[in-house]
């Protein structure tokens, strides 16, 4: 099975474009020395050694400094649910 990114997949179906949207995560925890930061695109090279993708940017950052977002394959789902509605009381 190949995987793609949700970019890739959504590109696929949207008519042509020059902007694609992205899902930037910031994860802070007490516990953490410093925020995790993780994007959906490979938008540049972050990294040579390690080799590492993802993207700059100033969003949720202190200060408006620019930060790097690592890339992290995500999928999306999609899920139906179900309500079961109780009967009215009698």
């Amino acid at each position: 099975m190949r995987r793609v990114s949700l970019n890739q997949r959504l590109s696929f179906d949207a008519a042509a474009s020059d902007e694609v949207e992205i899902c930037l995560i910031k994860i802070s925890h007490p516990s953490l020395d410093a925020p995790i930061r993780l994007s959906t695109d490979a938008t540049q090279r972050l990294s040579i050694e390690p080799l590492a993708y993802g993207t700059q940017s100033t969003w949720n950052s202190d200060g408006g400094a620019v930060a790097d977002y690592s890339f992290l394959l995500m999928s999306a789902m999609c899920r139906t649910i179900r309500i079961r509605r109780r009967p009215a009381p009698a």
